[in-house]
């Protein structure tokens, strides 16, 4: 990971540049984009990514998991989130947790974000853009009062290189743990790091608003709750989750 790696000043997003990279000319898998800003920085369905100049860690990483079937996508997911908690673990001392589906907790504060885009052929996945956000230096966050970085939580400033070599090796330990089918241990890890586990949170469908109690994520990646109709599961397009603050 990040052997083949290019590092911008700006651009609109990370994972925009590397979609463009990857139509004129196909990288190698594992390469990197590092830009100290994005003007338009993407987070789940359409929201703005914000991230002051040279402060965070705004990057995008190209894979091909060939050897993953459409039907085991949340794999992919589940090892990626699971690097970059390893990541913050590797600067802070308290424990990080993974909120369903794509954000890095850490003392009920959002650390990261993750912007997993794909393209398919078949039955398969063939390109990969993996997006990440890591609050680093930051020390305020304009109208995101749970936003955190290193820098808030630890008091001192983190060197932006070394998280971004601690986070390319641990993307490549946890990827290489993929490829040799490791899923079910991926997914207990993911469980046992679950932000919110066995506790109440509020629904919200086009049916209506329920509560339950977030149960665990199966291993398609839909998030499973405890309701008074029983168990019922969700994936992340229709479903909104509050709770402690925070919606999915």
């Amino acid at each position: 990971m990040g052997q083949e790696a290019y590092f911008l000043d700006q651009t609109t997003s990370t994972n925009d540049w590397m979609w463009q990279y990857v139509k004129a000319r196909t990288p190698a898998e594992g390469a990197m984009v590092f830009a100290n800003y994005q003007a338009h920085g993407k987070g789940r369905i359409a929201k703005i990514w914000n991230s002051n100049k040279g402060e965070n860690i705004l990057c995008s990483f190209f894979l091909k998991p060939s050897f993953l079937s459409i039907s085991q996508h949340a794999m992919l997911n589940f090892s990626i989130a699971l690097a970059v908690a390893d990541t913050f673990s590797d600067f802070l001392s308290d424990p990080i947790a993974l909120k369903w589906p794509n954000d890095i907790i850490c003392d009920n504060r959002k650390l990261a974000g993750i912007l997993i885009e794909n393209s398919i052929k078949g039955d398969k996945i063939e390109n990969v853009v993996v997006g990440i956000g890591m609050n680093i230096n930051q020390k305020y966050f304009d109208n995101e009062p749970l936003a955190a970085s290193i820098f808030m939580l630890k008091g001192q400033y983190t060197a932006l290189d070394a998280v971004l070599s601690k986070l390319a090796f641990n993307l490549e330990k946890r990827y290489l743990k993929l490829r040799h089918a490791m899923h079910q241990s991926i997914l207990d890890e993911y469980n046992r790091r679950l932000y919110g586990r066995n506790t109440t949170v509020t629904i919200r469908t086009d049916f209506g608003i329920t509560e339950g109690k977030l149960k665990e994520v199966s291993a398609n990646g839909e998030i499973e709750i405890v309701t008074s109709q029983g168990l019922i599961r969700y994936n992340y397009n229709n479903v909104k989750l509050y709770y402690n603050g925070f919606n999915s």
